[in-house]
């Protein structure tokens, strides 16, 4: 090795601090470069880098105008899927993920025809899903630009009343998709609810969903929140309706374990006694099913998060307390915890909001952008990776190599 060569390891370094976007430029220089990023160890590497600096992910539907033909250069691919005779095409819609300073890093256009909206299922990892209204599932990666379709989903037997969520499984380092449904109708309600699971691996393309839970009869989906950004686990909660009062509200707290495949009943911090509400609600924060406390003392307003460390023995460590007096509390949720800081979702007025950031090391406040108010979803968080689905070679989706 020459003098001024840089090891192999300061190379696989150096490049680990890069965004997808660069990565695949650098992999059209040479056969050497393609097989270093693709390799496993560099993916880790460069996905435990992307964790300690999370992007903000909008879901936004484009003007009608522009087209699947339209070329708009390396940064954006639109993935055209025919219409049936006799159907409008609708609306393009485009994934959007920013830094910080509001730098896109990442962006993917998607031209869906007929079949009515599409809504979003976000991982708050590297992937998303999106479903259509006949329940035709893709999931991608919108820092690769890869689409993939799913297989089909068993039906509900009430149209539209299924539910998906999408989680990442650290353990085995895949995403799992979970369909819950009713299978059939009783006299008074939904009869047993039941799970199938489809793995999302690496690499591979999706075979089939495969049963994986019947749920218990109390336990009705339909009528309780879930929590989303856990990894390897699905949350639900009952969320009470502050115009209802009822004095024997069920606060359990439903989860579903995706690396065991059972059902759990995980309980509040040991004397907790709060009920849900504007002050006190769940999150997903590191992966882990976090509960947020807002708590006012005399003229302090401070916010306790609580993350729970182990689903099976409901064991729960408060692991921060932030002087909330600066912002005050007309509605504020944590949307990510960070290894320095914690980004927050503000809403200051009706339809506005704006994200704030709060430097865990130097216990300061700073505010981010104003969140736009046409019709979009999010922001959530999103992680920049190069997860790459059914063995589609990420590079292939570079347009100007």
């Amino acid at each position: 090795m020459k003098k001024n060569d840089l090891s192999h390891d300061s190379i696989l370094d150096i490049l680990s601090r890069l965004p997808v976007k660069s990565l695949r430029r650098f992999g059209c220089a040479s056969n050497r470069w393609r097989s270093l990023i693709l390799d496993p160890f560099f993916r880790k590497l460069h996905h435990d880098r992307s964790q300690r600096n999370p992007l903000l992910m909008y879901y936004n539907r484009l003007p009608e105008e522009i087209s699947d033909d339209d070329d708009s250069g390396d940064e954006f691919l639109y993935c055209g899927l025919e219409a049936e005779v006799g159907e409008r095409p609708i609306s393009t819609h485009s994934l959007k993920a920013e830094d910080e300073s509001g730098h896109v890093c990442a962006e993917f256009g998607m031209q869906f025809d007929g079949h009515g909206e599409v809504s979003l299922i976000p991982s708050y990892r590297e992937l998303v899903c999106l479903k259509r209204r006949d329940l035709t599932l893709f999931v991608c990666n919108p820092s690769t630009h890869e689409l993939l379709k799913l297989p089909n989903p068993s039906p509900a037997w009430l149209p539209n009343s299924g539910t998906f969520e999408l989680r990442h499984v650290p353990s085995v380092s895949q995403y799992m998709l979970l369909h819950l449904y009713y299978t059939a109708y009783e006299e008074f309600g939904p009869a047993v609810a039941v799970a199938d699971l489809l793995d999302i691996k690496f690499d591979e393309k999706p075979n089939r969903w495969r049963f994986a839970y019947e749920f218990p009869s109390w336990f009705k989906y339909l009528s309780m929140k879930s929590v989303q950004g856990t990894d390897a686990a699905v949350y639900w909660y009952n969320m009470p309706d502050p115009n209802v009062r009822r004095d024997n509200f069920d606060e359990s707290i439903a989860c579903f374990d995706l690396e065991e495949e059972e059902f759990l009943t995980v309980e509040k911090p040991q004397g907790f006694s709060k009920s849900w509400g504007p002050c006190t609600n769940l999150v997903g924060l590191k992966g882990c099913l976090s509960l947020i406390d807002v708590v006012k003392d005399s003229a302090i307003l401070t916010m306790d998060i609580w993350m729970l460390k182990d689903n099976r023995k409901s064991v729960w460590e408060k692991v921060f307390t932030i002087n909330m007096s600066a912002v005050g509390i007309n509605y504020i949720s944590p949307m990510h915890f960070g290894e320095r800081v914690i980004i927050f979702k503000v809403v200051f007025a009706p339809r506005s909001s704006r994200i704030r950031y709060y430097d865990l090391v130097t216990k300061t406040w700073r505010t981010g952008g104003i969140l736009p108010r046409e019709k979009h979803i999010g922001p959530f968080p999103y992680f920049d990776g190069l997860f790459s689905l059914a063995g589609q070679p990420i590079l292939n989706f570079l347009m100007s190599c």
